[in-house]
Protein backbone atom coordinates (compact mmCIF):
# COMPACT_ATOMS: atom_id res chain seq x y z
CA UNK A 1 0.00 0.00 0.00
CA UNK A 2 1.53 3.52 -1.03
CA UNK A 3 1.30 6.42 1.23
CA UNK A 4 0.64 10.26 -0.12
CA UNK A 5 1.35 13.03 1.66
CA UNK A 6 0.20 16.36 0.98
CA UNK A 7 3.00 19.70 1.38
CA UNK A 8 1.03 22.71 1.85
CA UNK A 9 2.65 25.61 -0.75
CA UNK A 10 4.15 28.53 1.07
CA UNK A 11 4.42 31.58 -0.68
CA UNK A 12 7.17 33.08 1.50
CA UNK A 13 9.36 30.04 0.42
CA UNK A 14 9.01 31.63 -3.38
CA UNK A 15 9.95 35.03 -2.43
CA UNK A 16 12.63 34.32 -0.06
CA UNK A 17 14.33 32.05 -2.50
CA UNK A 18 13.86 35.05 -5.32
CA UNK A 19 15.10 37.15 -2.98
CA UNK A 20 18.74 34.86 -3.18
CA UNK A 21 18.82 34.66 -6.74
CA UNK A 22 18.78 38.41 -6.82
CA UNK A 23 21.61 38.88 -4.88
CA UNK A 24 24.07 36.46 -6.52
CA UNK A 25 24.97 38.53 -9.13
CA UNK A 26 26.04 41.46 -6.99
CA UNK A 27 27.85 39.12 -4.56
CA UNK A 28 30.29 37.86 -7.59
CA UNK A 29 30.59 41.64 -8.55
CA UNK A 30 31.90 42.50 -5.00
CA UNK A 31 34.58 39.41 -5.21
CA UNK A 32 35.71 40.17 -8.57
CA UNK A 33 36.44 43.20 -7.27
CA UNK A 34 38.45 42.55 -4.58
CA UNK A 35 40.55 40.37 -6.65
CA UNK A 36 41.02 42.98 -9.45
CA UNK A 37 42.09 45.27 -6.13
CA UNK A 38 44.64 42.79 -4.55
CA UNK A 39 46.20 42.01 -7.93
CA UNK A 40 46.28 45.45 -8.88
CA UNK A 41 47.89 46.18 -5.07
CA UNK A 42 50.65 43.29 -5.98
CA UNK A 43 51.17 44.46 -9.20
CA UNK A 44 52.33 47.91 -7.80
CA UNK A 45 54.20 46.25 -5.31
CA UNK A 46 56.22 44.44 -7.73
CA UNK A 47 57.13 47.12 -10.49
CA UNK A 48 58.01 49.59 -7.03
CA UNK A 49 60.53 46.56 -6.10
CA UNK A 50 61.91 46.07 -9.46
CA UNK A 51 62.52 50.14 -9.82
CA UNK A 52 64.14 49.83 -6.69
CA UNK A 53 66.43 47.53 -7.41
CA UNK A 54 67.44 48.94 -10.97
CA UNK A 55 68.14 52.09 -8.93
CA UNK A 56 70.22 50.44 -6.36
CA UNK A 57 72.25 48.63 -8.98
CA UNK A 58 72.98 52.29 -11.08
CA UNK A 59 73.84 53.66 -7.71
CA UNK A 60 76.02 50.82 -6.81
CA UNK A 61 77.74 49.06 -9.95
CA UNK A 62 79.44 46.05 -9.06
CA UNK A 63 82.64 44.19 -10.92
CA UNK A 64 82.11 40.20 -11.25
CA UNK A 65 85.40 38.40 -11.61
CA UNK A 66 86.25 35.09 -11.89
CA UNK A 67 89.14 32.72 -11.39
CA UNK A 68 90.64 28.90 -12.46
CA UNK A 69 93.85 27.43 -10.85
CA UNK A 70 96.08 25.41 -12.76
CA UNK A 71 99.14 23.16 -11.90
CA UNK A 72 101.98 21.95 -13.28
CA UNK A 73 104.74 19.45 -12.15
CA UNK A 74 108.23 20.62 -12.03
CA UNK A 75 109.63 17.97 -12.88
CA UNK A 76 108.43 15.46 -15.38
CA UNK A 77 109.22 12.24 -16.03
CA UNK A 78 109.68 9.60 -19.39
CA UNK A 79 106.26 8.25 -20.39
CA UNK A 80 104.56 10.34 -18.28
CA UNK A 81 101.26 11.86 -18.95
CA UNK A 82 101.14 15.91 -19.00
CA UNK A 83 98.57 16.10 -15.92
CA UNK A 84 100.12 12.93 -13.90
CA UNK A 85 102.45 14.42 -11.01
CA UNK A 86 104.31 11.75 -9.35
CA UNK A 87 104.00 11.31 -5.06
CA UNK A 88 106.52 13.31 -3.74
CA UNK A 89 107.62 15.41 -6.21
CA UNK A 90 106.94 19.23 -6.28
CA UNK A 91 103.88 21.09 -8.40
CA UNK A 92 103.86 24.67 -9.37
CA UNK A 93 101.00 26.98 -9.61
CA UNK A 94 99.06 29.88 -11.31
CA UNK A 95 95.79 30.96 -11.54
CA UNK A 96 93.75 32.79 -14.43
CA UNK A 97 91.67 35.65 -13.42
CA UNK A 98 88.92 36.97 -16.21
CA UNK A 99 86.21 39.68 -15.76
CA UNK A 100 83.32 38.30 -16.64
CA UNK A 101 81.44 42.01 -16.04
CA UNK A 102 80.81 45.23 -17.43
CA UNK A 103 83.07 47.56 -15.05
CA UNK A 104 86.87 47.65 -14.83
CA UNK A 105 88.11 45.75 -11.72
CA UNK A 106 89.59 47.54 -9.02
CA UNK A 107 93.67 46.67 -8.11
CA UNK A 108 94.13 43.44 -5.72
CA UNK A 109 96.07 40.78 -4.07
CA UNK A 110 95.84 37.08 -5.04
CA UNK A 111 96.99 33.72 -3.63
CA UNK A 112 96.63 29.98 -3.99
CA UNK A 113 96.06 27.94 -0.38
CA UNK A 114 95.53 24.64 0.18
CA UNK A 115 92.87 24.46 3.05
CA UNK A 116 89.46 21.95 3.68
CA UNK A 117 86.40 22.99 1.64
CA UNK A 118 83.65 24.84 2.62
CA UNK A 119 82.37 24.42 5.23
CA UNK A 120 85.49 23.49 6.90
CA UNK A 121 87.72 26.08 5.27
CA UNK A 122 87.48 28.29 8.42
CA UNK A 123 88.83 25.63 10.96
CA UNK A 124 92.11 26.37 13.11
CA UNK A 125 93.80 23.18 10.83
CA UNK A 126 92.35 23.93 7.68
CA UNK A 127 95.34 25.73 5.31
CA UNK A 128 98.22 23.69 5.32
CA UNK A 129 99.80 25.59 2.26
CA UNK A 130 99.97 29.07 0.78
CA UNK A 131 101.73 30.54 -2.05
CA UNK A 132 103.14 34.31 -1.36
CA UNK A 133 100.40 36.92 -2.76
CA UNK A 134 100.70 38.49 -5.99
CA UNK A 135 99.48 42.14 -6.75
CA UNK A 136 96.29 41.26 -8.56
CA UNK A 137 95.97 44.18 -11.25
CA UNK A 138 93.13 46.45 -12.63
CA UNK A 139 91.23 43.99 -15.32
CA UNK A 140 89.16 45.52 -18.28
CA UNK A 141 85.59 44.08 -18.73
CA UNK A 142 86.06 41.52 -21.02
CA UNK A 143 89.88 41.16 -20.12
CA UNK A 144 91.78 37.94 -18.22
CA UNK A 145 95.23 38.05 -16.17
CA UNK A 146 97.62 35.36 -15.72
CA UNK A 147 99.01 34.97 -12.15
CA UNK A 148 102.23 32.73 -11.75
CA UNK A 149 103.27 32.08 -8.33
CA UNK A 150 107.11 31.10 -7.31
CA UNK A 151 106.30 28.95 -4.03
CA UNK A 152 105.99 25.62 -5.32
CA UNK A 153 104.06 23.01 -3.39
CA UNK A 154 105.15 19.71 -2.52
CA UNK A 155 103.10 16.66 -3.16
CA UNK A 156 103.22 13.86 -0.54
CA UNK A 157 103.41 10.25 0.10
CA UNK A 158 100.08 8.39 -1.61
CA UNK A 159 99.39 6.80 2.32
CA UNK A 160 100.12 10.59 3.49
CA UNK A 161 97.70 12.23 1.63
CA UNK A 162 94.59 9.72 3.18
CA UNK A 163 95.98 9.99 6.79
CA UNK A 164 96.68 13.67 6.50
CA UNK A 165 92.86 14.36 5.37
CA UNK A 166 95.00 15.76 1.71
CA UNK A 167 91.81 13.79 0.25
CA UNK A 168 89.17 16.46 1.69
CA UNK A 169 91.44 19.62 0.82
CA UNK A 170 91.90 21.71 -2.12
CA UNK A 171 93.64 24.49 -3.79
CA UNK A 172 91.54 27.49 -3.71
CA UNK A 173 92.60 30.86 -5.11
CA UNK A 174 91.81 33.95 -2.79
CA UNK A 175 91.95 37.50 -3.99
CA UNK A 176 92.05 40.57 -1.38
CA UNK A 177 89.92 43.51 -2.23
CA UNK A 178 90.42 45.98 1.01
CA UNK A 179 91.43 43.93 3.20
CA UNK A 180 88.19 41.40 2.59
CA UNK A 181 88.91 37.75 0.78
CA UNK A 182 86.92 36.79 -1.37
CA UNK A 183 87.15 33.11 -3.30
CA UNK A 184 87.82 32.91 -7.41
CA UNK A 185 88.21 29.29 -7.66
CA UNK A 186 88.93 25.95 -6.21
CA UNK A 187 90.93 22.88 -7.62
CA UNK A 188 90.81 19.50 -5.70
CA UNK A 189 93.24 16.99 -6.04
CA UNK A 190 92.66 12.45 -7.41
CA UNK A 191 94.78 9.89 -7.51
CA UNK A 192 95.26 6.22 -8.45
CA UNK A 193 99.33 5.59 -8.84
CA UNK A 194 100.09 9.37 -9.48
CA UNK A 195 97.97 12.44 -8.47
CA UNK A 196 95.68 14.08 -11.13
CA UNK A 197 93.45 17.68 -11.25
CA UNK A 198 90.10 16.61 -10.17
CA UNK A 199 86.99 18.64 -9.97
CA UNK A 200 87.89 22.30 -10.75
CA UNK A 201 85.40 25.11 -9.68
CA UNK A 202 85.01 28.50 -10.96
CA UNK A 203 83.53 30.92 -8.80
CA UNK A 204 81.72 34.26 -9.44
CA UNK A 205 82.24 37.27 -7.08
CA UNK A 206 80.43 40.21 -7.36
CA UNK A 207 82.66 43.49 -5.70
CA UNK A 208 81.20 47.30 -5.17
CA UNK A 209 82.79 50.40 -6.76
CA UNK A 210 84.07 53.13 -5.11
CA UNK A 211 82.59 56.72 -5.95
Amino acid sequence: MRSCYFIPFEPYLVEQTENKVSEHPSTLSRQWLLRTSVFVALSFLLFAYIAYAQALFAGNPTVLLQGSIHIQPTQSFPGDQADKIQPGTSIKLSATVENKGEQRSPQGELYIRYAFSHPLDKEVTSVIFETEKKTLPAIEPGGRRVIFFDTPHQTPSLLDFVRYDWSIREYQAMAIFDREEYLLGTLAMTFSAYYYPGIKRECSIQLPLKE
